[in-house]
């Protein structure tokens, strides 16, 4: 058996020494170089937004997440920049649209009503974010039939919800409820809610989901 070579094992030995010492400082060296040029984890970049729209009523979430790209500080700043404060708002819109469901002759005009179809609306216009990527417009329809020749409601015919006009990366309107009442003969009232959900594609294949709540309250309309 050959003498053992003692330079030979010290050697080996210092050499998986500095292995285990300089492992860990080659890790938090790449840390520090992460933390200097402003980069993030997808976790962190994603837990961060999910709460930023939570904070304004909006449920984000990400199918297919691109966990290879690079997120930055900067990068998650301008995302929290561009969610809307409100992402709900109303837009003026005309009270109601008339048809004649009969014509009387003037003869029987001051002996027999003059019902008439009437409906009345309101829009809100939804988008999560301040940029044109996300947006719809959701009206809020009741109809009533009115006896034209005294301005009183004879009947609440019902309510209903549906998505009007231009949209983009709209994906679908869930209504919850909607419902039409008269308040005496004279005021049409109703109520609806629902959500607006919105697919935008964010390359690599991920797909940013917006789900954002609308309520309409309670409207009222004169007949």
């Amino acid at each position: 058996m050959k003498p053992k070579n003692k330079y030979l094992d010290f050697i080996i030995c210092l050499l998986f020494v500095m292995g285990i010492v300089i492992s860990p400082m080659t890790a938090q060296a790449g840390e520090i170089a992460d933390s200097v040029n402003g980069v993030i984890s997808f976790e962190e970049y994603y837990a961060t937004l999910r709460s930023e729209y939570s904070k304004r009523g909006v449920n984000f979430t990400i199918i297919n997440p691109d966990t290879t790209k690079t997120y930055t500080k900067e990068q998650l700043e301008k995302e929290i920049s561009q969610i809307c404060e409100e992402p709900v708002r109303e837009v003026a819109v005309q009270d109601s649209t008339t048809e004649l469901l009969r014509n009387l002759s003037p003869q029987s005009v001051n002996r027999t009503p003059m019902p008439i179809n009437k409906t009345y609306h309101t829009e809100r216009v939804v988008s999560p974010n301040n940029r044109p990527s996300c947006y719809a417009t959701i009206r809020m329809e009741a109809s009533a039939v009115i006896d034209l020749q005294y301005n009183q409601i004879m009947s609440v015919s019902g309510c209903t919800t549906y998505r009007t006009g231009e949209a983009s990366n709209f994906y679908s309107w869930r209504q919850n409820s909607a419902r039409a009442w008269s308040e005496g003969t004279k005021t049409i009232a109703a109520t609806a809610n629902g959500q607006v959900v919105f697919h935008e594609q964010a390359g690599g294949g991920q797909v940013n989901v917006y789900e954002v709540n609308v309520n309409f309250g309670t409207m009222h309309w004169t007949a």
